[in-house]
């Protein structure tokens, strides 16, 4: 039985900025693409900050234009009918939360969010463990923070590698296509509740 909704961040919340970044650049230059992967690894443990991320990003790319208000985040950002989601999910009484590739900009901006609207019962990144996002010992230490089991959570992401990892611990996912095939899906989960 599902008690917990997961959702990935970047490719449901938001679009997925840094990905399309590192995709545009691969197609020009396989070896900055690297780099830049390697700056947001360190990003989301939380060993560099959101200004030396895209310090770095200006650096490796070659762009002379500042980067930051590319990836800079905002309240307004999330979506409309991401809230409306989630508030509805919490009224079937299940438990919502963000578990992702986030770093310091991230967590920040939905626990800003997280504070007026009380609305997520978890927020966790890489750096909230210390421990890459696809490893059984930040899953085990984000679950057990949750307080469901694998089997009792939905992950919500259009990450492949992100859904075949949550598989592979045993727990239900979905592929996010867009909001209204998700709150579909939801809908019959909600409705097949006990």
């Amino acid at each position: 039985m599902i008690r917990a909704v997961i959702f990935d961040f970047y490719s449901v919340v938001i679009p997925d900025v840094f990905e399309n970044f590192e995709k545009e650049l691969l197609s020009k230059d396989e070896q900055s693409a690297s780099k830049i992967q390697k700056q947001l690894d360190d990003y989301f443990m939380g060993l560099s900050t959101f200004e030396y991320l895209t310090g770095a990003l200006e650096y490796i790319s070659g762009n002379e234009k500042s980067l930051t208000e590319n990836f800079k985040l905002f309240e307004s950002d999330i979506p409309e009918i991401f809230i409306k989601l989630v508030e509805a999910l919490h009224m079937h009484f299940l438990k919502v939360s963000i578990i992702a590739n986030i770093g310091e900009q991230e967590i920040s901006l939905l626990s800003n969010f997280n504070e007026q609207l009380k609305e997520f019962d978890l927020i966790a990144g890489p750096s909230t463990y210390g421990d890459p996002l696809l490893s059984e010992s930040f899953f085990k230490a984000a679950l057990k923070d949750l307080g469901e089991p694998p089997q009792n959570c939905l992950l919500i992401s259009g990450h492949q590698d992100y859904l075949n990892f949550a598989k592979q611990i045993s727990m239900n996912v979905y592929r996010f296509i867009d909001f209204n095939d998700v709150s579909r899906y939801l809908k019959l989960i909600v409705n097949s509740k006990p």
